[in-house]
């Protein structure tokens, strides 16, 4: 009898994805959601990584300005990661009542992070590319030349690794003290290589999601949805 009730539960399952009666528009609709709000999710996660290195190795560095704005971004990445996680849950129960207020909301928090994150790739951008290449032992020779600073934080990087300074380090040939670049490229101010920063990456991303769940939400209120509960996500196998 038990084995009777799971074949007759699978079954239902399958006869629940090709259902004839099914409105195969919000179910697709819900699928993209869903899925992109997990692309966010990640963005959103490596965000959250990338700025907690960024802070745990300039915490103690005097004169590192950029760390509170790097701090603000963890933050900001933290709360959009459980904003989203919220979403996933409203979207896969389509509880339009809490869904809108919940849009208004994460529209406040990407653009909040958006202008946080222009601010920092505006006044300091290139702390990211410096910090990853100094990291990775590559050579900052275009940066030096380009934006006249020496080292990621100043000289004495390269005198404590390397225990002499480079060619780009200095304005001329004749390598005195007053040819030196004193300032570390993470300090630099000036334009950087790339028009656009992968840390803006997860605001855009944010806002088209914003912009797909309007046009769902818009969707659920015109068809006059229901709120699902946990019993139909089983007996319809989660998602559809």
């Amino acid at each position: 009898m038990l084995a009777v009730n799971k074949s007759t539960q699978s079954l239902n399952c399958g006869q629940s994805v090709f259902a004839p009666g099914r409105n195969w528009v919000l179910t697709g609709s819900r699928w993209i959601i869903l899925s992109f709000m997990i692309v966010c999710l990640i963005s959103a996660i490596f965000d959250v990584y990338h700025c907690s290195v960024i802070v745990n190795c300039y915490w103690d560095t005097p004169d590192c300005d950029f760390v509170p704005y790097e701090i603000v971004m963890l933050v900001g990445s933290v709360i959009v990661s459980v904003v989203l996680l919220l979403g996933f849950i409203l979207v896969l129960f389509q509880n339009v009542e809490t869904l809108r207020s919940y849009l208004t909301g994460l529209l406040s928090c990407s653009w909040l992070q958006l202008m946080i994150n222009m601010v920092l790739t505006q006044t300091y951008p290139l702390v990211h590319e410096v910090h990853l290449k100094w990291a990775r032992a590559e050579a900052l020779t275009t940066y030096e030349i380009k934006y006249k600073c020496c080292g990621a934080q100043g000289p004495d990087d390269y005198l404590l690794a390397y225990g002499e300074l480079p060619r780009s380090c200095f304005t001329t040939e004749s390598r005195t003290t007053h040819t030196l670049h004193s300032t570390g490229c993470l300090h630099a101010n000036g334009r950087s290589e790339h028009f656009i920063h992968f840390q803006l990456v997860t605001p855009i991303l944010l806002l088209l999601l914003i912009v797909m769940s309007t046009v769902f939400y818009c969707y659920l209120r015109r068809i006059k949805a229901p709120r699902r509960s946990c019993q139909e996500l089983r007996a319809e196998c989660f998602i559809l």
